[in-house]
């Protein structure tokens, strides 16, 4: 009888990852409880090594997730989307856009600077910095063929050219840094409105 027991759950556990996750009970205390995640999913005893290709790789692994705002419905805001990401390497950033612009790291202000002034500068920075504008908060990817791409959860965006059409898109998406705002900011462009550099990536 405990052959066939330890037989069945080793046919219901193969190919899955048993894991622990933490259940609030009826009266408010804690225990846990066991869960498969199938093997075909990435799982990682302890943090990631903190490198630019796994940060790239964590930040792609969200693309097409959904957007929320202030992360309803298990959703991302954009930062909470940064904030997520960068827990999987042991650092809990702030949940706040305004109070991760002051994550220990290196803060550069891009106050005064024309658009091309700021999109030299933010290329001298490593794949994983964050980029602020009011509002909002995104991952710098790298440059290509002149133009800075970022990924990011966002909810509205026009495109860099052509007809001023606001889209929602209300996910998380790569965008280049051309893509403009809404008539409330006269559809300049997210490079135009950028205030603030925060690197916490490795170089």
């Amino acid at each position: 009888c405990k052959k066939k027991i330890i037989r069945k759950l080793f046919d219901i556990t193969i190919n899955n990852y048993i894991v622990y996750i933490p259940i609030r009970n009826a009266d408010g205390s804690y225990s846990k409880e066991a869960a498969m995640i199938s093997q075909h999913c990435k799982v990682n005893v302890g943090y990631l090594d903190f490198t630019q290709a796994n940060i790239l790789d964590v930040a792609f692994e969200c693309l097409g997730n959904t957007f929320g705002w202030a992360g309803w419905l298990d959703s991302f805001d954009s930062s909470l989307y940064m904030a997520a990401v960068y827990r999987c390497f042991g650092l809990n950033i702030p949940r706040n856009g305004q109070w991760q612009r002051k994550v220990p790291g290196t803060a550069y202000s891009l106050a005064g600077m024309s658009d091309e002034e700021k999109m030299k500068f933010i290329e001298t920075m490593p794949a994983g910095t964050m980029l602020f504008f009011d509002g909002h908060v995104m991952m710098y990817l790298g440059k290509e063929n002149d133009t800075g791409y970022v990924i990011s959860s966002l909810g509205k965006v026009a495109e860099s050219e052509g007809e001023k059409i606001v889209k929602s898109i209300y996910g998380i998406c790569i965008t280049p840094l051309t893509v403009r705002r809404n008539a409330s900011y006269g559809y300049t462009t997210w490079l135009h409105n950028m205030v603030c550099v925060v690197c916490c990536s490795p170089r």
